[in-house]
């Protein structure tokens, strides 16, 4: 996770003194979809050859500038770009698995992230009865009646 805790805060998790339930549910989502808009506005491939300012990646990506100045400050704090003298890179691994100049780009896979997500919004329902609550879209037997969710 690209969540960056400081010394303090990483032992304090290792002694369970750190509230880290508290991390995983509110800021993996809100991450999440900070990637997803991220790589579907094409945001790292725009940043792939060199760092730019706020102004030049508004026009380029056809955003408002105050908005997207709201995403690069989520992907600086997330680990994915820095900021330096007023222009926007990519880390090293944002440029590794986010551009579509890397051969090991997963771009296109966070992209369709939020459908694989949403599988998980059914497990209380296959907890509580154990059946199952939608059709994967990689089953093979389309004869099969799919079971609708409640």
């Amino acid at each position: 996770m690209p969540l960056r805790l400081t010394l303090l805060e990483h032992i304090l998790a290792r002694l369970n003194l750190l509230p880290v339930p508290l991390f995983d549910t509110p800021l993996a989502p809100g991450i999440s979809k900070v990637l997803v808009t991220a790589c579907e506005l094409g945001l790292f491939d725009a940043l792939s050859t060199q760092p730019l300012s706020l102004e030049v990646l508004a026009q380029r990506l056809h955003c408002h500038p105050q908005g997207l100045q709201l995403l690069l400050k989520l992907l600086v704090s997330a680990g994915y770009l820095r900021q330096r003298r007023g222009c926007y890179a990519n880390t090293r691994m944002a440029q590794r698995w986010l551009t579509s100049c890397s051969p090991v780009n997963v771009a296109p896979y966070i992209i369709h992230s939020p459908d694989i997500v949403a599988i998980w919004d059914h497990l209380p329902e296959v907890v509580r009865d154990y059946k199952q609550a939608i059709r994967m879209p990689y089953e093979d037997d389309a004869n099969d009646p799919v079971i609708q969710a409640k």
